[in-house]
């Protein structure tokens, strides 16, 4: 096996196999959603989360890009945005 096959190998390995429609998500189900409650949804549906935005306050995040994570963006405790990655 050459070593970019067992790096895909290992890659997919490491997806959590409990997520919900392979990744993909649609920003519709998360807006509106208090934190505490999109939290919860997403562990529930095997993503991990990171708050990006917060009362019109950018945080400083990694450039890395993570099929099993959920940005969000929150205003007054609600969820404003939601996107992968």
């Amino acid at each position: 096996m050459s070593r970019k096959s067992s790096s895909v190998l290992l890659y997919n390995k490491k997806l959590n196999n409990n997520m919900r429609n392979f990744g993909m998500i649609t920003e519709s189900e998360w807006v509106g959603l208090s934190i505490k409650d999109a939290i919860e949804k997403a562990t529930v549906e095997g993503f991990t989360h990171r708050i990006v935005e917060e009362n019109g306050v950018g945080y400083m995040v990694t450039a890395d890009l993570k099929a099993d994570r959920i940005n969000f963006r929150v205003s007054n405790n609600k969820v404003t945005a939601a996107y992968g990655g």
